[in-house]
């Protein structure tokens, strides 16, 4: 429904700057914090610092170096295990595992989740909730890392656990990836009610935005209109909150309006076919056969679909462009077997359909 919230570095060499400048000030702290390792008081202030540079790597996107950091840890909490047991005439154990310990695994789930390595933050993660039943925090990134991929159900579980455990432990940005998971798989109002949560966290852009597209896949176009109204507020740049604008206006036969709306929604770059193609269905369903035309073009150029390619025929031939139609239903023809759910002999009756109307016309009748 609209654009994953925050921008990584785009800009390769930029990136590798920041890296090179990260590195070196990484190196100038390592070169002070190895002057003096002598005492289990300086072990734990190195293991803080080692945290903090973790957690500010990870933000900036470092995961190499962060990971560097986070090595530093363990190996300073185990030296530091080694040293209390040492004093109290007692063998060091065996390594701890970092996932056994909760600040220290949720950074390296972090860590494995900002690489896709979805398998290794998994297991972290579910160690710290065994752990620690109660803990939020594993149970939130958790269902960040099922939501990245793909495992909706999982997701929603994860993030629910949470907030059952504690109903203010989310921020905005959770309620806003349940919001997006339940539009995905039809659950309108479980959407609504997420994204309500949301702007009440926190009311931007993007959280009222998804609380105007529930509103209008629940057929409640008045206060999908409201909401959509007060995410124009908060950012009147995003495509995706004109795009459906332009439909509520539709829906509600306010022509005019609506092609201001999806005006806006092109001048911002829409770049969503499907939204686009819902677009078209809605002008035609309204008689607004070149509207529909524009926008089924426009989606056709985004992503080709052999479905849009039997819409746009669809409406060709509704304007009498017989041959124009004609192109489109070919285009159908040769996209694979079976692609989309297109139906044979469907198009096949559209085929013979659009050859017997031209043929009237051509004889005049």
């Amino acid at each position: 429904m609209g654009e994953v919230i925050g921008r990584e570095e785009t800009d390769p060499q930029r990136r590798k700057e920041r890296e090179k400048e990260a590195a070196y000030s990484l190196t100038q702290a390592f070169r002070l914090l190895n002057k003096d390792k002598d005492d289990e008081e300086q072990m734990l202030r190195f293991s803080q610092v080692y945290v903090t540079l973790a957690v500010l790597l990870l933000d900036l996107r470092l995961e190499d170096l962060a990971e560097y950091c986070l090595a530093q840890v363990v190996r300073c909490r185990n030296d530091e295990q080694g040293m209390n047991l040492q004093s109290e005439g007692e063998t060091p154990g065996a390594v701890i595992p970092p996932e056994h310990t909760a600040d220290v695994g949720l950074l390296f789930g972090r860590l494995h989740s900002q690489v896709t390595a979805y398998d290794k933050a998994e297991a972290v993660l579910q160690t710290i909730i065994r752990v620690d039943p109660q803990a939020t925090a594993p149970r939130l990134l958790l269902g960040d890392v099922f939501a990245d991929q793909g495992k909706s159900a999982e997701a929603v579980s994860a993030y629910d656990g949470a907030l059952r455990i504690d109903s203010r432990c989310a921020d905005w940005r959770v309620y806003l990836k349940m919001g997006t998971i339940f539009l995905a798989i039809g659950s309108y109002e479980d959407a609504r009610d997420a994204f309500i949560l949301g702007t009440q966290a926190w009311p931007c852009g993007l959280t009222w935005q998804g609380m105007g597209v529930a509103y209008y896949r629940l057929g409640d176009y008045r206060h999908a209109e409201q909401a959509l109204n007060e995410a124009n507020v908060l950012n009147n740049l995003h495509p995706v909150t004109w795009a459906y604008l332009a439909m509520v206006c539709l829906k509600t036969a306010r022509e005019d309006e609506a092609d201001r709306c999806y005006d806006q929604a092109v001048l911002q770059g829409l770049s969503n076919a499907e939204l686009l193609t819902e677009i078209a269905r809605e002008q035609f369903a309204r008689g607004r056969m070149a509207k529909a035309e524009e926008a089924y073009r426009r989606s056709i150029e985004l992503d080709p679909k052999a479905m849009t390619h039997l819409l746009l025929g669809a409406t060709l031939t509704a304007m009498r462009r017989f041959n124009s139609a004609r192109q489109e239903y070919n285009a159908v023809m040769s996209a694979p077997r079976g692609a989309e759910g297109i139906d044979e002999a469907d198009l096949k009756a559209r085929q013979e359909a659009l050859d017997q109307m031209q043929l009237m016309e051509e004889l005049g009748i």
